[in-house]
């Protein structure tokens, strides 16, 4: 069965919310705070500290912003574990990051990088007020700076993806939940992410993108699936920024296409059975009572421990046959095949 979500009021879900939302901007400011206290404590002992310094600071603050998102994210990760450890509960578990099926990492991998592609092609065919896009291209120019590209990817992509959907899809979202409706809980997860992100262009974008973070984490009820996605659309920006201007619209064109098809796959196609099978907490609705058998053989032989890849396969084709019986013969409302417990979750 389903665990239950702990309920409380409103106030009290966002408050809690609201809670690591301050830890993860609290990190930044304290990790950019720090680092211009240590560069104005230099200038002071040099006895040269002026206006002249102070943009030289800023600048020497801006050229390491890397760096300072590496370090506040790495800092960011390490208090909210250290809190849910504190709180005698696993992190793991509080950030809901739970198993889901292998197989389908291909396309959520894809569908961030199409995303990217996406985005990026639709921007530069809007026409925008040169200042909102100078605004956005300033904020984000220190990302493709001195730099070594390695460091900037492990950076941006890879630390900041996995950071920001701890906190705002396994923290913010599963606390949110406890006291508002799951569209609301999106609506106002993803707004936050969006005001995040600072210049006009990408809190729209941010905004956008997060709710379709939000309904992954909805649809696969682990962070998983939106961190992979994250960090694919975070990377692929690295591949814009090296590609020919040429590419633009084949790309574009591909990214709508491949959008499309990641969608299919990811929220209009019933679970497969790998997916069901890497289901630990039951969120996936299993149709009949053979169905119910095969996933209840499965829990057994991974509590002794005892699965091997002859017994998936042999499942799995058990599963096949009974999808094709619901494909030859489907069901009506006069008609049913399924039992009368259908909507039960294993």
């Amino acid at each position: 069965m389903t665990p239950e979500r702990p309920r409380t009021g409103a106030f009290s879900a966002v408050l809690h919310a609201l809670f690591y939302v301050f830890v993860f901007f609290s990190c930044q400011y304290a990790v950019t705070a720090g680092y211009m206290m240590s560069l104005m404590s230099g200038s002071l002992t040099s006895g040269s500290f002026d206006e002249a310094a102070m943009l030289q600071i800023a600048e020497q603050v801006i050229g390491q912003s890397v760096m300072i998102a590496l370090i506040s994210n790495l800092l960011t990760i390490l208090i909210v574990c250290l809190i849910q450890t504190l709180r005698m509960r696993s992190p793991l578990q509080e950030f809901n990051v739970r198993p889901v099926n292998l197989m389908r990492i291909p396309t959520f991998l894809l569908f961030g990088a199409s995303l990217n592609l996406f985005v990026s092609g639709t921007l530069s065919f809007l026409p925008l007020p040169e200042s909102i896009l100078e605004a956005f291209e300033n904020q984000y120019a220190a990302l493709y700076g001195d730099t070594p590209l390695a460091v900037e990817i492990l950076s941006i992509a890879v630390v900041t993806g996995i950071t920001e959907e701890i906190v705002f899809r396994g923290l913010v979202n599963s606390r949110l939940s406890r006291g508002l409706q799951t569209g609301t809980v999106m609506m106002v997860s993803s707004i936050i992410f969006g005001l995040a992100h600072g210049a006009l262009i990408a809190v729209v974008y941010s905004a956008l993108l997060g709710l379709v973070f939000c309904l992954l984490y909805e649809k696969f009820r682990s962070v998983i699936p939106s961190i992979l996605a994250h960090v694919a659309f975070n990377a692929t920006s690295y591949l814009l920024e090296a590609l020919d201007d040429r590419w633009g619209l084949p790309l574009y064109l591909f990214s709508i296409a491949a959008v499309l098809y990641c969608t299919y796959r990811l929220f209009f196609r019933r679970p497969t059975f790998y997916d069901v099978a890497s289901d630990m907490v039951g969120e996936y609705e299993l149709r009949d009572n053979v169905e119910r058998e095969i996933i209840g053989e499965i829990r057994r032989m991974q509590e002794e421990d005892d699965i091997s890849p002859e017994a998936l396969e042999r499942l799995a084709e058990a599963w096949e046959e009974n999808e094709r019986k619901y494909d030859q013969y489907p069901p009506t409302d006069n008609n049913d095949t399924t039992d009368n417990d259908n909507n039960t979750k294993e």
